[in-house]
């Protein structure tokens, strides 16, 4: 299950196994043996590929269908965290119109 996983969340980006390596600091060779379930992964290797792939770890255990990681709150505002939430995913003009919009209507 988790190779299965771990291959379709890093097609999906269109990564190779060397663009993982780069980014996660897991070896080609441990990403090859994951992918096709020859050794079971390493705890801190799975959040280094989570983390490099944007999916949550539960996700690649199969204990999730949902592959979005957890977002982390902490004493945010709501605006804070909108905007925040905005720029992760890559939604920048999004970000930039609810902090106008805040600056024309404050609170």
């Amino acid at each position: 299950m988790i190779g299965a996983r771990l291959r379709s969340a890093r097609q999906s980006r269109r990564f190779t196994q060397e663009q993982l390596e780069s980014l996660s600091g897991v070896s080609v060779q441990n990403i090859n043996r994951y992918e096709n379930d020859k050794t079971s992964i390493k705890d801190s290797e799975l959040v280094k590929l989570a983390t490099a792939l944007n999916v949550s770890a539960d996700f690649l255990l199969g204990l999730s269908d949902d592959p979005t990681p957890p977002k982390l709150r902490s004493d945010l505002s709501d605006l804070e965290t909108e905007v925040l939430s905005a720029v992760r995913d890559g939604k920048y003009v999004d970000a930039i119109d609810v902090l106008v919009e805040q600056i024309k209507s404050p609170a």
